[in-house]
């Protein structure tokens, strides 16, 4: 009777919390809210993580990591304001909380996700043949940005001509992608299990050059435990032929695969862009590498967003203190040496790509991935 109940209140505080990291991956809906949105959320992740704390070996080591790396970056580089402060505070209570409630919240999460995702995607090609929607025009989450975009009931579309790369209710295609990808990888590139395919189909047409990467990083990795593999090796030949002689999936998809040797990188690796590499250059060796020139340094360099721009406005100590306390949590529960080394290698990929020690959704999922990495009772939670 009390293990039930226990279990109901663990699903009744997941599916809140669930709640919670969704609003904070800032559907259009709530881009006009997002000022009075953040402290809110922030006080009740805080609430409820501070209620669930872990009572495993070496918590107090991840916590001590992670809250001094955003005590670093918001009291000393920034001077933030309280309510940054325990907004980022928050931040850092995520990964000391309770195994089962990380599970109950990633399910919430995830079931929410999938289906938006899934009304976006009928909307998307509703739209896309011509369907006379009603929309309304709204302000981009991103004030940096100089276009607006057409909000449709389940689907948001940037105002620049064509309907273009799939987003759902998100900003940038990219975004969509990356959340379709770790989720994927998460659930160990299982297409059986319902919701996966939605998430298979939303990151293929949002043309995202980190979801085709984690893609074969994931194959790869689990090919061995996939069902009818050969199956989905036929339809991704199918799927390249397909695209590669088409001219504007190609320049979308393939080119970005090609290999600039001038720039030393990948076409598609166009995350250091806006002379960011130059500002970089320009603190390496120096005691700006390690303290950062603060959050305002951002506004420069809109157009980049890899690991050296979060060096550049909080230094390679938030960042190391960051990368320590995932360490230590990932070494506690990825048991398993070759997990360990294959999750490290898709996080530090997935931090090249889009950073996420700035964003409660990105947090969290690092955090589920390692649990996710780390689980022996896959079952009970599927």
């Amino acid at each position: 009777m009390l293990d039930d109940l226990k279990k109901n209140g663990v699903r009744s505080i997941g599916g809140i919390l669930g709640i919670l990291v969704f609003m904070r991956t800032m559907p259009c809906y709530l881009w006009s809210v997002e000022s009075i949105l953040r402290p809110i959320c922030a006080i009740l992740i805080l609430t409820i993580c501070l209620s669930n704390i872990s009572n495993e070996k070496w918590t107090k080591w991840i916590f001590c990591c992670i809250a001094c790396a955003y005590i670093w970056a918001t009291v000393f580089v920034d001077h933030s304001s309280i309510v940054t402060v325990f907004n980022f505070l928050a931040f850092a209570c995520i990964p000391i909380i309770k195994r089962d409630l990380i599970f109950e919240t990633y399910r919430s999460f995830r079931c929410i996700f999938v289906f938006f995702v899934a009304l976006s995607i009928i909307n998307y090609i509703m739209v896309f043949i011509g369907f006379d929607f009603w929309g309304r025009v709204i302000e981009p989450l991103n004030k940096l940005k100089d276009y607006k975009y057409m909000m449709y009931p389940f689907l948001v579309v940037p105002m620049q001509g064509t309907l273009g790369r799939f987003s759902s209710i998100y900003d940038e295609p990219g975004f969509i992608g990356t959340l379709a990808a770790l989720m994927l990888i998460a659930e160990r590139m299982n297409l059986q299990k319902r919701g996966n395919v939605v998430l298979l189909v939303a990151g293929i047409i949002a043309f995202s050059f980190y979801f085709y990467v984690a893609m074969i990083f994931g194959f790869i990795l689990f090919s061995s435990k996939l069902k009818h593999k050969w199956v989905y090796i036929g339809m991704l030949f199918v799927f390249v032929i397909v695209t590669y002689n088409n001219e504007y999936l190609y320049d979308t998809i393939w080119s970005r695969f090609e290999y600039d040797a001038e720039e030393g990188k990948f076409a598609g690796d166009n995350r250091n862009g806006g002379g960011l590499d130059y500002a970089y250059e320009a603190i390496l060796g120096t005691p700006l590498f390690f303290t950062g020139l603060g959050s305002t340094i951002a506004e420069e360099y809109s157009g980049a967003a890899s690991l050296k721009l979060v060096i550049l406005k909080h230094g390679f100590i938030f960042v190391f203190l960051n990368l320590l306390g995932y360490f230590i949590l990932s070494l506690r529960q990825i048991l398993n040496k070759k997990d360990l080394i294959a999750f490290f290698v898709f996080f530090l990929l997935t931090l090249y790509q889009r950073p996420g020690f700035y964003g409660t959704y990105s947090v969290f999922m690092y955090v589920m991935l390692i649990y996710k990495f780390g689980e022996t009772k896959y079952e009970e939670y599927t």
